[in-house]
Formats: structure tokens, C-alpha cells, sequence
């Protein structure tokens, strides 16, 4: 029998995406910070799942902030307002998704 989830909690389960997100806002953690807390919960999330006995793991469910935005940015569906600041930068996803 194959066993699947259809999603898995991003935050973390000490939150801790919220609240490197919170210090990054606050600019007291650094945008690589912020980055390699997200891989490492991927990472972990990954590792879950696998010694759970899913078959199939959860894969590109995982957001910095939001998957509408993420999604808006992956098909440029961006505001026009937003087009001058650079595509790639965390600062840029953050101003979109505030």
C-alpha cells in the first residue's frame, strides 16, 4: 500500500520560520540566515516524511512567506509598480508580500 500526504506544515514545529522571518523583518537576522533556516526545515520536513514510510514525499509545498506570491512570481505576473526593484531579492518578495 503506498502512503501519501498531500501537504506538510512550513512554520516548523517551534515555529521557526515565523520567527526567523519576524527578526529578519526586523533586520537582526540576515537574508542568509533566513535562507538556511528554510533548507534546514526542508530538509528536516524531507527527513519526516521518509522515516514516516511515506512512498511519496511532499515536494515544492515549501513558501518563504506566501505560494500565491510565489506562484505570481514564477509566471512574472508581478505589479507593474514592483518591476524596477530587482526579481531575485528577498527585500523585493517581502515588499510584494507586504
Amino acid at each position: 500500500m503506498e502512503k501519501h500526504i498531500l501537504s506538510f506544515p512550513r512554520m516548523g514545529i517551534g515555529r521557526e520560520l515565523e520567527f526567523a522571518l519576524e527578526q529578519y523583518w526586523k533586520g537582526l537576522l540576515p537574508e542568509e540566515q533566513l535562507q538556511a533556516c528554510g533548507h534546514s526545515l526542508r530538509q528536516t520536513h524531507w527527513r519526516i516524511q521518509l522515516e514516516a514510510g511515506l512512498t511519496r514525499g511532499v515536494t515544492n509545498n515549501f513558501s518563504g512567506y506566501d505560494h500565491v506570491l510565489n506562484m505570481a512570481v514564477i509566471l512574472n505576473a508581478v505589479p507593474d509598480r514592483f518591476r524596477e526593484l530587482p526579481a531575485d531579492d528577498a527585500a523585493t518578495y517581502f515588499t510584494m508580500a507586504r
